[in-house]
Order: structure tokens, then C-alpha cells, then sequence
């Protein structure tokens, strides 16, 4: 097993992006200097990640096409197979490293040999803040592990099992919590070091006035991993309030925001129903993008609270359908 790095890097097609951020990680010093690679593994249905060979011709990238759509997780696990190093790095093919990215990474990986991996956040760029109709991540605190930006031993990785496959559907494309199932495989190794410095950002792209409801049948996955993992399901996300120890609060809240707007209709008083969607909805809002990045929409935040209780919606149907469809229930 040789000493050094693969960057793997599942992709859907987002080649604009995805070019910028090749070039980012060929420009770094750490990258030149060792014995690097960057494996793509092209999930997209035309193989569009094609056309980067000409680009960085006589560069250390490799691109494997997946034949067809086959879902994040088998993309990164084949990546993690045809790895030839000791570390293996995971991106997404919509987010752009930081110039410290990558020596961040390496010197914790060197520093703390106990650990499993270590995971970095993902922020949205200051000079491009997100829109609540955009796809976007903004994950930058420990006890989160987003596939997006996560670092493993390989040898440690593929004895856990990798990303759990089942977290897919082929028919309808969708998939969520694969990083999750991962992390709690791997956690039960050892430890997954959080690296503030390992930052990458997740610039906010594909506006569609769909996407709260698009991103809540999301929610479909939430009994499979409860499921699964029941004990570390029900940590994570967990929130301690004095006395009070509250788990699965992000799926209550949720489903409780559905359930109350159903309530509140049945009065036929116009004004409780708006306050009510305008209360889920910058509850939704904040939770997803902060306070900082929801202040910066301005008029278009009653929108957004709009798309809040839309997504709320949206994903109580898809949680109770996962119920069904998992034969598992989880509240």
C-alpha cells in the first residue's frame, strides 16, 4: 500500500464546479509534492465527466464511469477500492476546497494515529450567501459527518464496510444518510477527528422554487436508519436542555409543525394559519442556513418561510412513507 492520498470524488455531471475544484487541489503545494491521486467515479446517465480528460491531460486523475446511475455510496466505495494509498479523502463533486484543505487534513491524520478519519466543514462562500430555493450545505460543527468532506484510513474504512448501499433508490434517484450510516460503522473502530481548518465551501446552486419539497422526500431514508442504528440514530441531533434530554427532536419537530398547520386550518382563521406557517417556516429556515445567511435574503424571506413549511410538508409525507415502506417507525 503506497504512502500518500486519493481524492475521491463521486459526480452527477456538475462539471463547472467540479473543474474549479480540480484545479484548486492540483494547485496545492502538499498535493504536487506527494503521492497523490484523484479517482472521479462518473455517476452521471451520459458519462459527462468525460470530457475532463482533455482538460487535465498528463494530470494524477482517474475517471470511472459507473455505467449507469448506481447512487453515491457505490461510487465512493468503488473509489475507496481502487485506491492504492493509506488515506483516502471524500468530496462532492459541487464544493470547492480551501487553500489549507489539504495540509489540515494530512497533519491530523499524521498527528492523531488513534483516529479513524477526520471531517472538515462545509460552508457556504461569504461573497455568494445561499437562497432557502437553492441546493446548498452548511454543516461546520463537530458531531456532523457529511460525506462532502471526510477523510478515512482505508484499510480501517473498507473493514467497516464502507457507505451503506441500501441508503439509494434507484427508481426515484434519491438518497440521504449514507454519511451517517458510514460514521456510525466507523465510529465503532474509533474516532473521527473534527478539523475546523479543513474547510471547504458548498457554493448554493440549482434555484428551483421546488427544492424545500424536493429536499423533505429526503426524509423517506429516516426509519431505514433508525432501523439500522437505533442507539446512534437517536444521539444524533440529540439537543439537552437542563434536565430534559431530547432525542429525535429534528423528526418531532417536524412532523409536529405538519400536524399543527392541519390544526390550525381547521379554525378557518386566516391569521393563525399565517402565523403559524411564518413560525414553522423561519424555524426551518434558521435551522438549515443559520441565522446569519437567512438574514441576507431580506424580502425574500416570507418566501422562504414559505418554502419552510413547505419542506416540513413535504417531509412528514415522506417519513411516513419511509414508515411504510421500511416496515419501521420512528418518532
Amino acid at each position: 500500500m503506497a504512502d500518500g492520498l486519493t481524492v475521491i470524488i463521486p459526480s452527477c455531471g456538475r462539471i463547472d464546479i467540479l473543474k474549479e475544484n480540480l484545479t484548486n487541489i492540483l494547485d496545492c503545494p502538499e498535493f504536487t509534492a506527494g503521492q497523490n491521486h484523484i479517482i472521479i467515479i462518473d455517476d452521471s446517465p451520459g458519462n459527462l465527466c468525460a470530457s475532463l480528460k482533455a482538460v487535465f491531460l498528463h494530470k494524477p486523475i482517474s475517471i470511472v464511469s459507473t455505467g449507469g446511475r448506481r447512487g453515491p455510496s457505490f461510487a465512493r466505495n468503488l473509489g475507496a477500492k481502487l485506491a492504492q494509498s493509506k488515506l483516502i479523502a471524500f468530496i462532492d463533486d459541487d464544493v470547492i476546497v480551501s487553500q489549507g484543505w489539504l495540509a489540515a487534513g494530512v497533519a491530523a491524520m499524521a498527528a492523531y494515529q488513534e483516529t479513524v478519519g477526520v471531517v472538515g466543514p462545509i460552508v457556504l462562500p461569504d461573497d455568494k450567501p445561499a437562497d432557502y430555493f437553492s441546493h446548498f450545505t452548511n454543516v461546520a460543527k463537530p458531531g456532523a459527518y457529511p460525506a462532502g468532506n471526510i477523510w478515512f484510513r482505508r484499510d480501517l474504512f473498507l473493514a467497516c464496510g464502507g457507505f451503506d448501499e441500501d441508503f439509494f433508490d434507484p427508481l426515484t434517484g434519491m438518497f440521504h444518510h449514507e454519511d451517517s450510516a458510514a460514521a456510525f460503522r466507523a465510529l465503532k473502530v474509533g474516532p473521527i477527528l473534527y478539523v475546523p481548518e479543513m474547510l471547504v465551501f458548498h457554493p448554493a446552486h440549482s434555484r428551483h422554487w421546488l427544492t424545500p419539497i424536493r429536499r423533505g422526500k429526503k426524509a423517506i431514508f429516516e426509519a431505514l436508519l433508525h432501523r439500522k442504528y437505533p442507539v446512534e440514530y437517536d444521539e444524533k441531533g440529540a439537543v439537552r436542555l437542563g434536565p430534559l434530554y431530547l432525542r429525535r427532536l429534528r423528526v418531532r419537530v417536524r412532523v409536529a409543525g405538519t400536524l399543527g398547520l392541519l390544526a390550525v386550518i381547521a379554525t378557518r382563521h386566516i391569521g393563525i394559519v399565517l402565523c403559524w406557517i411564518a413560525l414553522c417556516g423561519i424555524v426551518e429556515v434558521i435551522y438549515a442556513m443559520g441565522i446569519q445567511n437567512a438574514m441576507t435574503m431580506r424580502w425574500r424571506l416570507p418566501l422562504a418561510m414559505m418554502g419552510g413549511m413547505a419542506f416540513q410538508v413535504s417531509f412528514t409525507i415522506y417519513w411516513a412513507l419511509g414508515c411504510i415502506k421500511f416496515r419501521h417507525f420512528v418518532l
